[in-house]
C-alpha cells in the first residue's frame, strides 16, 4: 500500500488574529478556517485536501530569551465539516506544533514537531466509525500521532523561510510517515 501526491492544499483563512507583544513573551489568538481547495479523488489514497471546511480556535506562544533559547508552541482544536463527497465526518481534534531552539539573527536551529490527538469519534452516515482489522470494534476511528525532527529557519526582511524533518511515532489510526517542510 502506498501513494504520493504534490500540489497545493487547503487553503487557511485567519478573519482575525489577535497578538501581544513584550520584549521576550509573544502571544497570538485567532482562529484558522481551512477551506477545501485541495485536491481530492475517493480513489486516492494520499489527496492535498481532506474535501471539508475545518474552523480551529487557536492559541500561540513564544518566549525568546536575551541569549537566543527559543520556546514556541500553538496550540489548535479543530471543528470539521462533513466530507460530501463521502458523507465522511472527522471527529473533533487537539493538536500542538512546537519548538525548542536556539536564535542567532537570522538563523535559527532546533528541534520540532507536533502532538495530535482525536478527541471526539469519526462517523459516516451519523453512525461511528470501525476500526478496521479481523474485529472491527466501534471505538470511533481516533487518530493519534507524534513527531519531532529539526528545523532551520532564515529570517530576510520581512519574509521568513523555514525547512524542516519530522519523525512521526505513536501512530494509530492515521498514515505514518516520515515529513518533509518547506515554507
Amino acid at each position: 500500500w502506498g501513494d504520493n501526491r504534490f500540489g497545493l492544499g487547503d487553503i487557511i483563512f485567519d478573519p482575525f488574529i489577535l497578538s501581544w507583544h513584550s520584549k521576550n513573551w509573544h502571544f497570538a489568538t485567532g482562529v484558522d478556517i481551512y477551506a477545501p481547495t485541495g485536491a481530492f479523488d475517493t480513489d486516492r489514497l494520499a489527496n492535498t485536501s481532506r474535501n471539508y471546511w475545518t474552523f480551529e480556535p487557536i492559541f500561540a506562544f513564544t518566549y525568546i530569551a536575551d541569549s537566543g533559547f527559543e520556546v514556541s508552541s500553538k496550540f489548535m482544536y479543530d471543528f470539521n465539516t462533513t466530507n460530501g463527497d463521502t458523507d465522511y465526518t472527522s471527529g473533533q481534534e487537539f493538536h500542538f506544533d512546537y519548538l525548542v531552539g536556539y536564535q542567532i539573527k537570522p538563523w535559527s536551529i532546533g528541534l520540532s514537531g507536533y502532538y495530535y490527538t482525536q478527541v471526539t469519534d469519526d462517523k459516516i452516515d451519523g453512525d461511528v466509525v470501525d476500526s478496521l482489522g479481523p474485529m472491527p470494534v466501534s471505538d470511533g476511528f481516533k487518530g493519534q500521532v507524534f513527531a519531532i525532527g529539526p528545523s532551520i529557519k532564515y529570517d530576510y526582511k520581512n519574509m521568513t523561510f523555514n525547512i524542516k524533518y519530522q519523525h512521526e511515532m505513536s501512530v494509530e489510526n492515521k498514515p505514518e510517515g516520515e515529513k518533509f517542510w518547506f515554507k
